[in-house]
């Protein structure tokens, strides 16, 4: 035993009586950790070793223990606290707004940001919650993967059995709680008394001068979580879907799709597939096809086949009070049940029913064998919705599960059964799964949850290792109709045309409002065939950048930071990479014309045949036909482009024509 002094194990230092660890980075960068917030006694003893700090805080009946293991490449510290079992909590805190650090990942938030407190916004950071996988509408953050990467390479990584709740403050301290109690853990299995009650790891490169923040993460998280196995079905990448929801509603009937498909197919748009959204069944939770709606089902299917069209259908995991499937008392087992034992039925946004229980084999197999009868009609898959814990009873039960997050992750697995042109909105753990992943319904609008949040979201389901993402509808999924317009002629033709140059070289599209229900319609029209003709110049490019991300671990859209090393590029959330040569500086702002583009090293054919000389800050007017997107036409700067970029910078003066260089980086 030893003295309660300040001690050190390799980079880490603990001070303050155990309550204070410093973890030293690159240069003279740390991170501050302030641990045992949840009471107040210091550390009576401290033993260190070369691969472990003890501290005991025998008052609190509590031990810390942090060890350190090492391999060829990283440096791994884990912060491991043991308490009695009758412990309420136990509270970490780490801060992450040290220096000129930045953070990514963590929790899906509504207002997303990249990096996480870059927001906009006027709130930052996110309130006090369990990390499962909530309703980011009705609930302060999601939580799909533990997983935080700093910009210092440092990652923070907590374990899935760790009861976790937490907290980003405005100024940057991420709290990390244990806490069974008044959560979604509490009627899961508990540790058992040898086991800790918060743990979490962090990580370093043994060499932080020959490592870069690209070569960490990927190396980092193929330790901790996985990526595609497959490439989803390429006919996604090739022609967009095209979904009933916004553009119909509820309201949607056999003569709507008929009519929206031959319109598409009749102006010349390219279709993958018909999305038949809510509500297309008789009651929720009753496997019927409406036949006041759609009174000859075959027919419709037989109609969108002869175009070439397949036909998807929305499904969710409800069965709700009024439908047969809930009086059924040979089914009440198959529901999630609540606290008591019995099944108890949620509220959701279309009414109140049960939630099937997926983590039951029974349950699974039985919703299975309801969507194969249906694909037997002619339906090729299906979009499922929800799947979030926030949709299941206060105190579930599950039939099976270790963690709260099973229920999705059960889920998503089922989802995936169902081929490789299936759309999800939960994961955990499932990001093997050739399917796609929806990151969020977007309102029709530039800011607050709308067009700017897009590529952040892409961007952190990417780094968490969803590369199969979808970014939900091209213009918003319109539930703020009211605001701009009416389903007949839209008034927002601008916010259109930038959403689908946003997400025109992004893997998949997905239409619902279609060009010619705009104001200008035929402006908007031909703006947005010139953007996907655009677009099909690269598929084969993006289907080749997909099969190397199944092969290399590596995400497809990439953040700015992963080609240009600067501390500019680290909050740059309007620019992305697709793979390693093509670069997208899109528009996401109303009423903007021209803008900012950092170019990383190499040379840079542009969109309208201007080759610049990385890396370089360009400015380039951006009207409204234009999407600004780079090619890099080397794979490595060369001598002679140096000497050019030095000769150049004497003539060329800023903003003296369009794309014009103002500065190297």
């Amino acid at each position: 035993m030893g003295d309660p002094k300040d001690v050190e194990l390799g980079r880490l230092q603990l001070l303050n009586h155990g309550h204070h660890a410093v973890l030293k980075l690159d240069n003279s960068d740390s991170l501050n950790l302030y641990i045992g917030e949840s009471f107040t006694q210091h550390a009576q003893n401290v033993t260190v070793d070369e691969n472990a700090i003890v501290a005991s805080f025998d008052d609190a009946k509590t031990k810390l223990v942090i060890s350190l293991r090492k391999d060829d490449n990283f440096e791994f510290y884990n912060f491991a606290w043991f308490t009695p079992l009758e412990a309420h909590y136990l509270k970490d805190t780490v801060y992450l707004g040290e220096g000129e650090a930045h953070w990514f990942g963590g929790p899906q938030l509504l207002q997303q940001a990249w990096p996480i407190l870059n927001t906009r916004e006027e709130k930052k950071g996110y309130d006090f919650c369990p990390y499962v996988i909530e309703d980011p509408y009705m609930k302060p953050s999601s939580g799909f993967e533990r997983y935080w990467l700093g910009s210092q390479k440092v990652a923070l990584i907590v374990p899935s059995g760790v009861p976790l709740w937490t907290q980003l403050s405005p100024n940057g301290y991420l709290a990390l709680q244990a806490q069974y109690a008044d959560s979604p853990y509490a009627l899961f299995p508990q540790r058992h008394s040898d086991e800790p009650y918060l743990s979490y790891t962090l990580a370093v490169p043994v060499n932080f001068k020959s490592t870069s923040l690209p070569d960490f993460h990927v190396g980092i998280s193929k330790i901790y979580f996985d990526h595609p196995h497959a490439v989803f079905d390429e006919k996604l990448i090739e022609k967009p879907i095209w979904t009933t929801w916004a553009r119909y509603g509820k309201a949607v009937t056999q003569a709507d799709v008929t009519k929206y498909a031959d319109e598409i197919v009749s102006r010349g748009f390219p279709v993958s597939q018909i999305e038949l959204d809510d509500k297309w069944t008789t009651e929720y939770g009753d496997f019927e096809i409406d036949t006041n709606k759609f009174p000859d089902f075959p027919a419709l299917i037989a109609h969108l086949k002869s175009k070439d069209l397949r036909l998807t259908t929305w499904v969710h995991p409800f069965v709700n009070v009024e439908s047969e499937s809930a009086k059924n008392p040979k089914l009440q087992d198959f529901f999630v049940k609540g606290s008591h034992g019995k099944p108890e039925t949620v509220h959701w946004w279309n009414g109140d029913g049960y939630a099937i229980d997926f983590t039951n084999p029974k349950a699974y197999n039985w919703y299975k064998s309801k969507l194969e009868a249906f694909q037997k009609v002619g339906i090729f898959t299906y979009k499922f919705d929800a799947g979030e814990v926030y949709y299941l009873p206060e105190g579930f039960k599950l039939a099976s599960g270790k963690h709260p997050n099973d229920y999705s992750r059960d889920y998503a697995r089922l989802a995936a059964e169902f081929g490789t042109a299936v759309e999800n909105r939960v994961g955990n753990g499932t990001q093997a799964a050739p399917i796609l992943i929806r990151t969020l319904d977007r309102a029709s609008q530039w800011t607050d949850t709308g067009l700017q949040t897009l590529i952040p979201s892409v961007l952190q389901f990417s780094l968490l290792g969803y590369y199969w993402n979808l970014p939900d509808i091209i213009g918003g999924n319109g539930f703020n109709i009211s605001q701009v317009g009416d389903r007949s002629i839209r008034t927002d033709s601008e916010l259109f045309i930038r959403w689908v140059q946003v997400n025109a070289f992004l893997l998949v599209l997905q239409f619902s409002f279609c060009p010619w229900d705009y104001q200008e319609s035929d402006k908007v029209v031909e703006i947005t065939k010139s953007v996907l003709k655009q677009r099909d110049a690269f598929v084969p490019y993006i289907k080749s950048q997909c099969h190397a991300a199944v092969a290399n671990g590596v995400p497809v859209i990439r953040p700015l930071w992963w080609a240009l090393s600067s501390k500019e590029a680290l909050t740059v959330d309007d620019q992305f990479l697709v793979g390693d040569r093509l670069l997208v500086a899109p528009i996401a702002h109303e009423n903007t014309y021209h803008r900012r583009v950092l170019l990383p090293e190499g040379s840079w054919k542009d969109d309208l045949g201007n080759v610049h000389i990385g890396p370089i800050t360009i400015e380039t007017d951006v009207p409204l036909e234009r999407i600004p997107h780079y090619w890099r036409q080397d794979r490595k700067r060369s001598w002679i482009g140096s000497i050019w970029n030095m000769i150049r910078s004497l003539f060329v003066k800023p903003n003296s024509r369009k794309g014009s260089e103002v500065s190297t980086i």
